[in-house]
């Protein structure tokens, strides 16, 4: 990813809200009691 920041690519603000938001989202549930926390590895 920096060798595409240093290429001059720029994210858009609003898809790195978008990407950003959808990883907080679980963590949010957990934290609030919703769900149990798992990770997959591949």
């Amino acid at each position: 990813m920096a060798e595409r920041a240093a290429g001059g690519e720029v994210f858009d603000p609003e898809i790195a809200v978008w990407i950003l938001s959808g990883l907080a989202d679980p963590a949010r549930a957990v934290h609030e009691g919703d769900e149990n926390p798992s990770c997959w590895v591949a």
